[in-house]
């Protein structure tokens, strides 16, 4: 993980670089922290987590936030600014939420909390066979005769392998994925409600009827509390 702070004052840049330094050693994160001041210098693919000064003389947070949104992996970005209005201007897909200066490490802390929350729940991950997908496209996982299948947003499918449920759960137990019955496990983030021991799918089936799955009487309580819980820790950025 990388984390980068861009301010074209370079003492607040690196006040920000020591209180996420701080972070990152508290909580026992494994990142590369760098301070700068071209915001030129920024490109998207470079890193993660973008701290960024909104009142930049050469290029302002705003436009390089919009800059960086035309990419596909364009870093989560959390805006540090001394003026309150302008935030109205900052907000998109990418962004986390913004700090007033000079920081809150509590509130710096806040928001890095959310912002690696999220990259973990879009990590990478290898199939059996080799193939890598991302974990925020699988909807489901079931398991049938020793095998899984990973039934994906695109309406496509990958083989499991022999990879067990239990093996599978363990992994994307981060991610928020639900064991809804001995032989499926389901990604809160595809869940459109979930009412009493039934699950409706965001996604419908092919023929457009919505997908509803059955929770095991036993695992009802765990797994709403689990989704209750993947919904609050997202709520602030969804």
């Amino acid at each position: 993980m990388k984390i980068t702070v861009c301010d074209d004052s370079l003492s607040d840049a690196r006040e920000l670089e020591q209180l996420c330094e701080a972070y990152l050693a508290e909580h026992r994160y494994e990142a590369e922290v760098t301070a700068v001041t071209d915001p030129f210098s920024v490109r998207a693919g470079q890193t993660d987590i973008l701290i960024l000064d909104v009142e930049m003389p050469e290029l302002d947070g705003i436009t390089l936030k919009d800059q960086l949104a035309m990419e596909t992996d364009c870093p989560l970005i959390i805006f540090a600014t001394r003026y309150a209005d302008v935030m109205s201007k900052a907000f998109n897909r990418n962004v986390i939420g913004f700090l007033l200066k000079p920081v809150d490490p509590r509130q710096l802390e806040d928001m890095l909390d959310l912002a690696i929350l999220h990259l973990n729940l879009d990590r990478e991950i290898e199939l059996p066979h080799g193939r890598w997908i991302n974990t925020g496209d699988i909807i489901r996982i079931h398991a049938d005769r020793g095998y899984t299948v990973l039934y994906l947003a695109s309406g496509d499918s990958e083989d499991g392998g022999r990879k067990s449920l239990d093996q599978w759960e363990e992994e994307l137990k981060e991610q928020g994925f639900l064991r809804i019955e001995k032989s499926c496990i389901v990604s809160s983030r595809h869940i459109k409600s979930f009412r009493d021991d039934r699950i409706i799918l965001k996604k419908p089936d092919k023929d457009g009827e919505p997908i509803c799955l059955r929770v095991s009487r036993r695992r009802k309580k765990d797994c709403y509390q689990q989704y209750l819980c993947y919904l609050s820790r997202i709520a602030k950025y969804v």
